[in-house]
């Protein structure tokens, strides 16, 4: 049975029994003091009045510290290194297993039963958060890109929605025009490009061996190509050199391109922009991540943001908090999750996705790859020789292929 259809049958299930599901309060003892909360600046508004629902409910009060994508794995790293730690903290889900492995983040393991079942949560998302056997985070939200097009800029120029990444390069050709271009990535910021390459590299024969990437040459010389020279040659705008993923979301706002990899999380607000837009699976593989409630091994007040967490997710507040998919598979009971626009990164994440890698060695690659990719959209080196550079690297950080 497929993942899809797994997920399918786990949600009809659990919906029968989240209706009469209460979720409890039971306050420590240390809980009368405020409960500090890490949240990236995407979710600080409906953070802020979840967090007010909780405060009314408990009279606990919840101070809000806003983070930033670009800040905060050195704001957390220093905060953790440092035993002078918030409460709970929205971390990248990937980079939980580095925190556990050095013991500076809570074993949550305790909290998962029948309120916070396992199974409850869509495949991949929990091994992501786990190290040893014990699980170290609550993830609520889990996705991954797909294919987001301008069905009348394909329709005009007769180009069928690709189903290869070949047929991709061939699309983009097509569709660059009139001073638009076929398609657009995200090279500006190091952790969306490389992604996109670990994806295509994933896709080529690549593997994510217990956390930690297994490049192939042949592979990662594909996935260079494809990136970089789509814009060495044209396809891709040049601005991609200066993108991350919103810039990238911009320039389709704009008609500038006619299509992209990018998350469910760009639908609405381009459908707002009253701009043309569909979606599809992707011609491949795509990285499933997201983000997770991680309590810091020096959390002044651990009990009582035990007990926020498992307010914060249960399947409503969970849903409510994301604007891709909720992690937790009875919170997809919405049109936004369920209903036409989201279907292909429904079918991307359950059945063409591989969690990110874990593995904090791939820290050390990434600005490795990410100059792999600029060096052939700037034709500085080409494909093959960029791969090669990247590989010895490999080799000598993730103990070789």
């Amino acid at each position: 049975m497929s993942r899809s259809k797994v997920l399918g049958a786990a949600i009809v299930v659990v919906l029968l029994v989240v209706g009469a599901t209460v979720w409890l309060t039971s306050r420590s003892n240390d809980s009368a003091d405020a409960i500090e909360w890490w949240v990236p600046n995407w979710d600080e508004e409906v953070a802020t009045q979840l967090a007010e629902q909780y405060e009314e409910q408990t009279g606990v009060e919840i101070e809000i510290v806003q983070t930033t994508n670009e800040t905060l794995p050195n704001r957390v790293g220093t905060a953790l290194d440092s035993g002078t730690t918030p409460d709970v903290v929205i971390e990248l889900a990937s980079r939980i297993n580095r925190y556990a492995a050095e013991g500076t983040v809570t074993d949550l393991s305790g909290m998962y039963g029948a309120d916070l079942p396992e199974d409850d949560f869509i495949a991949g998302a929990l091994d992501e958060v786990s190290h040893e056997g014990s699980i170290y985070a609550v993830p609520y939200r889990w996705d991954c890109i797909a294919m987001i097009y301008n069905p009348e800029m394909l329709a005009e120029a007769d180009v069928e929605v690709p189903t290869t990444w070949d047929e991709y390069v061939a699309a983009a050709q097509e569709l660059t025009a009139d001073g638009r271009s076929g398609t657009a990535w995200p090279l500006g910021h190091d952790g969306n490009a490389t992604l996109r390459y670990l994806g295509l590299a994933v896709d080529g024969g690549s593997e994510i061996a217990n956390g930690s990437p297994e490049l192939t040459l042949d592979s990662s010389t594909h996935a260079l190509e494809v990136i970089g020279g789509t814009v060495r040659d044209g396809w891709a705008s040049q601005n991609s050199l200066e993108l991350d993923n919103t810039g990238v979301r911009q320039l389709f706002e704009n008609e500038q391109i006619a299509m992209y990899v990018g998350g469910l999380f760009d639908v609405a607000p381009l459908k707002d922009a009253g701009v043309p837009v569909a979606t599809a699976v992707s011609p491949g593989t795509q990285i499933a991540d997201g983000w997770a409630y991680m309590i810091p091994t020096e959390a002044p007040n651990a009990e009582a943001a035990k007990d926020f967490v498992a307010f914060l997710s249960t399947p409503e507040n969970m849903a409510a908090l994301t604007e891709s998919f909720p992690a937790r598979v009875s919170a997809t009971d919405d049109e936004r999750f369920t209903g036409p626009d989201a279907a292909a990164h429904l079918k991307q994440l359950t059945d063409n996705s591989v969690p990110a890698p874990s593995d904090p060695a791939w820290g050390e690659i990434v600005p490795d790859a990410y100059a792999a990719l600029q060096s052939v959209a700037l034709n500085q080196t080409d494909a093959a020789e960029a791969a090669a550079t990247l590989d010895e690297q490999a080799q000598s950080v993730l103990g070789g292929n």
